[in-house]
């Protein structure tokens, strides 16, 4: 039988510890810090449903509370930096001043199905939706049950999916990551360099003169 991997090892050696990893990742994610949401809840869910089948409730709650307290402090970002977020390069990558209009427009109309659809939209969608009713100071109240409403139905969907998938293909998930494991433990040097080249290309094609 082949030797486990070391990244299947840690996360076994580590799934108590997997939702505050989570919960932590989620909520830096309201801050616009580039962590995918999708990404962070449908490893929890397969962590649940494979190597960390005794932390499912906190696993979840972590996936549901963070979604929740990751909006909020996009909307108090929004409320309290209103329009002078704008000057901010990062920002205005992520939701021009157009965006930001087409959005409040959209949530002004649709009420709490504007979040419930925002919720399923990755690629900053939620966090313009977010953000965007700080700005427009939607009173806090109104916006917190509209997005724990969205946040539950999202959580329990999303989670449940991946969490499924993982039940029915367990020994398949497992392999996969002991795989990615052994990949990374041989591989991981050349995989920076690869990184590292490819930022600095990126970063000098950005900053060529133009004329």
């Amino acid at each position: 039988m082949a030797e486990a991997s070391p990244l299947l090892e840690f996360l076994i050696s580590h799934a108590h510890e997997a939702h505050w990893l989570a919960f932590a990742g989620i909520v830096l994610a309201g801050l616009n810090v580039p962590i995918s949401i999708d990404l962070v809840a449908a490893t929890c869910a397969l962590l649940a449903a494979t190597v960390a089948k005794d932390h499912l409730p906190h696993l979840f709650l972590a996936v549901l509370l963070g979604c929740i307290l990751s909006s909020s402090l996009a909307y108090w970002l929004g409320r309290c930096g209103g329009e002078k977020l704008l000057r901010f390069r990062l920002f205005r990558r992520i939701m021009s001043e157009e965006r930001i209009l087409r959005i409040r427009s959209f949530y002004e109309r649709q009420g709490v199905w504007a979040f419930m659809l925002g919720r399923f939209i990755p690629f900053g969608v939620r966090n313009c939706l977010f953000l965007s009713s700080g700005m427009s100071r939607l009173p806090y109240t109104k916006f917190l049950v509209r997005d724990s409403l969205a946040s539950s139905v999202w959580s329990l969907s999303f989670f449940s999916l991946f969490y499924f998938f993982g039940r029915s293909h367990e020994q398949f998930c497992r392999e996969t990551i002991d795989q990615v494991g052994h990949i990374l433990e041989t591989g991981l040097p050349k995989i920076l360099i690869a990184a590292f080249l490819v930022t600095g290309i990126a970063t000098l094609w950005y900053n060529r003169p133009r004329r």
